[in-house]
């Protein structure tokens, strides 16, 4: 009888769990649901979202085609602002049909660890919505989310050879500030975890339009993948077990691309002597 009662008891728990998560969207019969992989958030995280679209017998197709868009903002501050691809395209979704998107989302660092009253965390708010042209908007589901800052001892990223900073024009208070470039190859140290970890590298590609860049990323000597780039902004997450990440103590990751460009086809005001080839934005390894 106690096993019943507690297997009741889980059942009822995660039920209502459930049904707290998933809220009837502004657009009739639907209903959304979205979980993040991880149960605890951080600011510097890569985490997994997935949206589920539940249609019920009262839903009505779309006249027009939309975009699914999931953002977060803090103090009017936006945080990410992704856009899910949902297949089939919800113009053709049928009444009582569930249809699911799930991609990995960046939640860069932004809480200021110096702040006494930020280290229990902040609350972000957090909302997917239906969008058409720039003004037409479907609210589709919101809610607030608790997010504490990262911890300390996640792995730091040393530049070695084959990088070169570019300095940003601008106002004063942006002194300092510079545009990471790769050369034809360039390498990077990473503290091995020594566990489990999500492996991301998030950039830019500005070949010209019509031409394509080859990327080949490397751990420890090994290939890890190849990538075909074409002009526009980039990311790869890779999820890596303990014996990918070998036995050393840092890992050496190394990005080499088939093509450089002169530096004058960027636009950079202050123009580096060498050829570059990616824009780097984040290189990111977290334990799971």
């Amino acid at each position: 009888m106690r096993i019943f009662l507690k297997a009741w008891a889980f059942f009822w728990f995660f039920l209502v769990s459930l049904t707290a998560c998933r809220q009837e969207a502004q657009w009739p019969g639907l209903a959304v649901n979205a979980q993040f992989s991880e149960r605890e958030l951080t600011d510097y995280l890569v985490t997994k979202l997935k949206l589920k679209f539940i249609t019920t017998s009262g839903f009505q197709v779309p006249e027009k085609a939309w975009k699914i868009i999931a953002e977060a903002d803090y103090e009017n501050r936006l945080i990410f602002r992704e856009e899910f691809k949902v297949e089939p395209s919800p113009a053709t979704w049928l009444p009582e049909h569930v249809y699911e998107s799930e991609k990995y989302v960046f939640i860069p660092a932004f809480i200021d660890k110096f702040k006494p009253q930020l280290n229990r965390g902040v609350h972000v708010r957090f909302r997917v919505y239906a969008e058409s042209g720039k003004s037409e908007k479907i609210p589709l589901y919101q809610r607030t989310l608790r997010l504490k800052p990262y911890p300390l001892d996640i792995p730091d990223v040393l530049y070695l050879d084959g990088w070169e900073r570019i300095s940003l024009p601008g106002p004063a208070d942006r002194v300092g500030q510079y545009e990471l470039w790769t050369a034809e190859k360039a390498a990077c140290l990473i503290k091995n975890p020594g566990k489990p970890s999500r492996m991301m590298i998030r950039g830019e590609c500005l070949a010209p339009a019509g031409e394509q860049q080859t990327l080949l990323i490397s751990l420890e000597g090994r290939l890890l993948d190849t990538v075909q780039l074409e002009r526009g902004t980039f990311q790869r997450v890779y999820e890596l077990e303990a014996e990918e990440l070998g036995e050393n103590r840092e890992i050496r990751l190394t990005l080499t691309v088939d093509k450089t460009f002169p530096p004058e086809i960027y636009g950079s005001e202050k123009q580096p002597a060498t050829r570059l080839g990616l824009k780097i934005l984040t290189i990111y390894l977290r334990p799971k």
